[in-house]
């Protein structure tokens, strides 16, 4: 394969290496250990010239990024962007903070209640 060809088959898989790495990307599970720099390194996976590009350019694994990437992820312009998750700290405080916001919430109700029992027995 000459340079130029090899040039132009690389210009047509970066695309569908550039959706497929989205496609993974959006259904990495989101909180999960590792999977902030697993969503960092798919989106600077199509702009490195590894070894690995080097096989995709392999007509079987193309024609299997294409047969596992919907045609939808070509036509995604913005990059992907990493996600971080929340610490274990941040997800207890955010669940005490609301726990104590449904806590309060539920008081305010009982309250309200009570004012309707209390003008209800009144007329």
């Amino acid at each position: 394969m000459s340079v130029a060809a090899a040039d132009d088959h690389l210009a047509a898989a970066l695309p569908w290496i550039a959706g497929h790495c989205r496609l993974i990307t959006t259904n990495l599970p989101r909180g999960v250990i590792g999977v902030s720099v697993a969503t960092q390194l798919l989106a600077a996976l199509p702009g490195a010239w590894t070894l690995w590009i080097v096989h995709l350019l392999d007509e079987d694994m193309l024609d299997k990024i294409k047969k596992l990437t919907p045609p939808s992820q070509l036509r995604v312009c913005a990059p992907v962007t990493g996600v971080t998750p929340r610490s274990r700290g941040e997800l207890t405080t955010a669940a005490q903070e609301l726990t104590t916001a449904l806590a309060a919430e539920r008081a305010g109700r009982a309250q309200e209640c009570e004012q309707v029992s209390a003008l209800a027995a009144t007329t």
